[in-house]
C-alpha cells in the first residue's frame, strides 16, 4: 500500500504508465496481479481515489482546489491518494475525503480547503478489514 500527496492526479502519466506507479482504476485488472509490458512483467496497483473526481454528493470533488489562469484548468484535483496491491483490493471498506471533523470544518466559505486556517489539502480516510490470517507478512518493500 501506498498513501500520500503525490502532487498528480489518478490519471497522471507518472501514476498510471507502467514505469512509474502502474496504478489503474480498475480493480478487476488489479486482480491479475501484473501486466507484461515490453517483455516485462510489471505489477499494478488499484486506485480507488479516481472515484473522487467531481462531484458525488458526498465527498467534495477533490482533495487540492487551485483557480489557475491558465487555458485549461482543473481546478480541482485529487492529489492525495491511496494505492493498493491485488492482495488488499478486498480489503478496502471505506475511503473518504474528510472536509469536517465533529463539527470543525476544514473548508472555507467556498467549499475549498481552508488553507488559511488548516491546510490546502484535505485529508483522506481509509478503512481496511482485518486480514483473515494472522500470519507474518513476508517480502519486503523493494521487491514489491
Amino acid at each position: 500500500m501506498v498513501i500520500g500527496d503525490f502532487n498528480l492526479n489518478p490519471f497522471s502519466r507518472q501514476v498510471i504508465g507502467a514505469n512509474g506507479l502502474h496504478a489503474t482504476m480498475s480493480r478487476q485488472l488489479v486482480k491479475k496481479g501484473s501486466r507484461t509490458v515490453d517483455g516485462n512483467e510489471r505489477k499494478m496497483f488499484y486506485n480507488p481515489m479516481w472515484r473522487f473526481l467531481g462531484d458525488d454528493g458526498e465527498n467534495p470533488p477533490g482533495t487540492h482546489f487551485y483557480r489557475s489562469s491558465t487555458s485549461n484548468a482543473y481546478f480541482w484535483h485529487v492529489f492525495d491518494q491511496v494505492l493498493l496491491r491485488n492482495e488488499l483490493t478486498d480489503r478496502l471498506v471505506d475511503l473518504k475525503i474528510i472536509s469536517k471533523l465533529n463539527s470543525f470544518s476544514l473548508q472555507n466559505e467556498s467549499g475549498q480547503p481552508d488553507y488559511e486556517n488548516f491546510s490546502d489539502h484535505f485529508p483522506i480516510v481509509l478503512k481496511l478489514a482485518s486480514p483473515v490470517s494472522q500470519e507474518a507478512p513476508h517480502g519486503n518493500f523493494a521487491n514489491s
